[in-house]
């Protein structure tokens, strides 16, 4: 395999990892409209329950991170968000992680990731404590709320 049929193959795998091919045939026409539904990939974190040394830029980082994200290839790890006025809206497209799901230290009342289908659980958050280890874990918080209304499940 040459090195541009190597490069053929990589891409049209990419492609075919983030994006979706939707078929519709046009009313009273032979032609079919064809519309292509992106995932924007995001890479998570492995930053556990570390404490941040600046929490307004920890936050920050964290809306950069996964605004317009629609698949986390890793752990998405929401922790030390303490101020209950902290918008989290921009979690709303994630419609994937591979990793673990952690919530940690959180004390926003109602958190909301209202496309959330799929936890992978590729890799699982080990408790130090016990051998124990979670696709999803919540914990030292004080939200009231968890709304996962997509969730499917998980596979490990």
């Amino acid at each position: 395999m040459d090195s541009k049929q190597f490069f053929n193959e990589k891409t049209s795998d990419l492609l075919n990892s983030i994006c979706r091919f939707n078929i519709v045939p046009i009313e009273n026409e032979t032609n079919l409209q064809i519309s292509f539904v992106f995932f924007s990939v995001c890479i998570g974190t492995n930053g556990r329950m570390s404490v941040p040394s600046n929490r307004e830029h920890h936050y920050r980082n964290l809306r950069d991170r996964y605004t317009n994200c629609t698949y986390v290839d890793g752990n998405l790890e929401l922790t030390w968000l303490q101020d209950e006025d902290l918008d989290l809206s921009f979690l709303s497209l994630i419609r994937e992680v591979t990793g673990y799901v952690l919530i940690s230290h959180v004390d926003i009342k109602r958190i909301v990731l209202p496309s959330l289908q799929i936890i992978r659980g590729r890799t699982l958050f080990k408790l130090n404590v016990h051998d124990d280890e979670f696709a999803l874990l919540t914990t030292l918080s004080k939200m009231h709320n968890l709304e996962l209304p997509a969730l499917r499940g998980k596979t490990a």
